[in-house]
């Protein structure tokens, strides 16, 4: 599957969009969503962020940057 992102204000009940092209005669599926603006923007905390805090909560393999199988790197070529 591959996916096209294209922004645009409406205008019109018609959209004519020029980057489909290539996807003519294709089955596709189109998925409009509203760009909803928030009434205020996210705020981060700092206090609530502490550094250290998740010390021993997690932990990495020994193996963590031995090469992947084949057959793993093959699905991401898919």
């Amino acid at each position: 599957m591959i996916a096209t992102r294209i922004r645009q204000r409406l205008e019109s009940d018609v959209v004519r969009l020029p980057d489909v092209g290539p996807l003519i005669g294709k089955n596709v599926e189109i998925i409009v969503l509203e760009d909803v603006p928030s009434e205020q923007p996210a705020q981060l905390n700092p206090r609530s962020r502490v550094a250290g805090s998740a010390k021993g909560l997690i932990w990495v393999a020994d193996d963590f940057d031995a090469p992947l199988p084949d057959e793993v790197i093959n699905e991401f070529h898919r």
